[in-house]
This record gives C-alpha cells, sequence and structure tokens, in this order.
C-alpha cells in the first residue's frame, strides 16, 4: 500500500475517532454539567431543611420553579422567594439578595436548584445550599407543602384508596 493510502486510512480512522469519541448529545453535556456542580454546591436533605423553617434561621429560601409549579404547592417559610431559574442571576445582581445571606434554593427535583445555585455562586454568593431532590424529596419525606387550597401532605398512591 503506497504511503498516499495509509494517509487517507489515518486521517479517516482519526476523523472517525474523534466524531464518535467527543460526540456529544445536550442531554450529555447538561448531565455533565450538574454532576460538576454538585461537587461544589453544597446539597441539604429535607430533614435539614425543616430544621432550619422551625428554628427560624436567618436564611432565604429561594423557589426556582416556574410559576405554574409554585401555583401547586410551595414549601411555606416566612422568609420564601420566588424567582424562576432564568431570572435568578438579575435578581441577584440588582441587589434583592445580599451575597452574604445563606441560601438554600429549590426546584421540582434537584437539577434547576443545583445549576440556580451555581449561577449565584459564579456572583459572589458565598452560603448556598440546593434542596437535594427538590420538593418531590420534601413530599416524599413526608413533608408539608401549601397552595391556595391550604396545607397539605402527601400519602402514597396505594394509600388513597383510588384506582382500586
Amino acid at each position: 500500500m503506497n504511503k498516499y493510502y495509509q494517509r487517507i486510512i489515518t486521517i479517516l480512522f482519526f476523523a472517525v475517532f474523534n466524531f464518535t469519541a467527543f460526540a456529544q448529545t445536550p442531554a450529555d453535556v447538561l448531565d455533565a454539567k450538574i454532576e460538576a456542580t454538585a461537587k461544589i454546591i453544597e446539597q441539604i436533605k429535607p430533614s435539614e431543611l425543616i430544621k432550619m423553617i422551625k428554628e427560624k434561621q436567618d436564611f432565604v429560601l429561594i423557589d426556582v420553579r416556574e410559576e405554574n409549579e409554585v401555583l401547586a404547592g410551595k414549601i411555606e417559610s416566612s422568609n420564601y422567594m420566588h424567582s424562576p431559574r432564568g431570572l435568578i442571576d438579575i435578581i441577584a445582581a440588582k441587589g434583592s439578595l445580599k451575597t452574604e445571606q445563606t441560601i438554600v434554593v429549590y426546584c421540582k427535583k434537584g437539577s434547576r436548584g443545583l445549576l440556580a445555585a451555581a449561577s449565584l455562586h459564579e456572583l459572589g454568593f458565598k452560603k448556598i445550599y440546593n434542596l437535594k431532590g427538590g420538593i418531590h424529596a420534601w413530599m416524599e419525606d413526608g413533608y408539608p407543602i401549601t397552595n391556595s387550597l391550604g396545607t397539605f401532605k402527601t400519602v402514597p398512591y396505594e394509600l388513597t384508596g383510588c384506582g382500586n
């Protein structure tokens, strides 16, 4: 085989290898970002958050879910603040939050909360925590949520008697 064909085969091999080895879907990139963020943002359990609420500790609880999600139910706290993830940087930069405040962020299952916490971290906030598992974990652990109808605790579907 002459050198020309060897070069062509080598170039094709490396092109195919690079394409397949480094091809990532947007989901892969997002998963990697969330995984990396989880290493720098401290996460707290629902039991730790309920303790902070009951002890009336000085912190801001930021719900980064969308408005329709908040209407379904939220974690009740005297220091509650709603700011969708897409606006958290702007709200923080305009002075609504202070860099020395303790901030707990939550979303539905934890990922958006982590990304919002990372945004705050990048803006210079130091005491930022994410509720691990989000409001979903909060409800699974039996803690109450509040909406316009009142305050509720969830129960396993099997205990409702529905669907039999």
